[in-house]
């Protein structure tokens, strides 16, 4: 490996370890990080249940992170399906600027072989650094002008942020281009806005946005809120359904008992003469 593809491998490692203490910190240092949004998406095949994406939109300092965890339990034993990937992604907060992208990632068959992937960001440039069986390479992928949109194949939290983005402007359509780091390329989408539509969505009928997104090979169709959160999305005939799950609420620590707190009296009984 190359002394420059060693050192974005280092810088990686280390941000994305500071990335995954921070959201397990508890009320020791709830103060220096700010959670934006918190929730999951349920995936199913037809009506097979594959599995859930459980995701965290944060902030900390002038760091913007968002975070997968994407757990396919629910595939068959044979399926060339990941049996769990996580993904953790962060940007400049103020401009959205991308710093590091990492993908791990537990095979089915060998949950031991985790496969892993640092991407490495600078000015118009990506190192992509690959790592499995005891092997690493680096790829270096030339980016798109404007700001930068990832859809890493099987995380839905990217899919939600590049069309949040997309409703809340004026285009009816609109070309994106969109790096995919697992397959290192850059890959044009084609977005189109539809009609307000009435979707089913954990049993309650709700309005939503129409998006109609494609690259000209695969054609998805997503509906999206007003405040930009990801409803439903549908792959028509390929039987790919994902539906938003609650908002996931952490549980507060238990606040300590007042010290003020008068105890019970001791209960006396009196024993009858006689």
């Amino acid at each position: 490996m190359s002394r420059p593809l060693r050192a974005c491998a280092r810088v990686a490692a280390a941000a994305i370890l500071l990335c995954a203490l921070a959201p397990s910190a508890r009320a020791d240092v709830t103060d220096t990080y700010e959670i934006r949004q918190q929730a999951s998406f349920d995936i199913y095949n037809g009506q097979t249940h594959l599995g859930t994406e459980k995701f965290r939109i944060y902030a900390t300092h002038d760091t913007l992170i968002t975070a997968s965890t994407v757990r396919l339990d629910g595939a068959g034993p044979d399926s060339r399906l990941p049996f769990e990937k996580r993904t953790s992604f962060l940007q400049r907060a103020y401009d959205s600027y991308p710093l590091v992208f990492q993908i791990t990632e537990q095979p089915r068959g060998d949950t031991t072989n985790t496969q892993a992937l640092n991407c490495v960001f600078r000015d118009t440039v990506a190192t992509i650094y690959k790592e499995g069986n005891g092997r690493g390479a680096g790829t270096s992928v030339a980016l798109p002008p404007g700001r930068l949109y990832l859809l890493e194949p099987g995380i839905y939290l990217q899919v939600q942020l590049l069309l949040a983005d997309f409703v809340a402007g004026s285009q009816q359509k609109r070309k994106q281009a969109v790096l995919i780091p697992s397959i290192e390329q850059v890959v044009d989408l084609w977005l189109t806005k539809g009609p307000i539509e009435s979707v089913v969505v954990r049993g309650k009928k709700v309005d939503a946005q129409r998006v109609d997104f494609t690259d000209k090979l695969t054609n998805l169709v997503a509906w999206m809120d007003t405040g930009g959160r990801l409803l439903k999305l549908e792959a028509p005939g390929q039987g790919l359904r994902v539906e938003r799950g609650p908002e996931i609420v952490e549980k507060k620590a238990a606040a300590p008992a007042s010290a003020s707190k008068k105890k019970k009296s001791p209960t006396t009984t009196t024993k009858r003469s006689g």
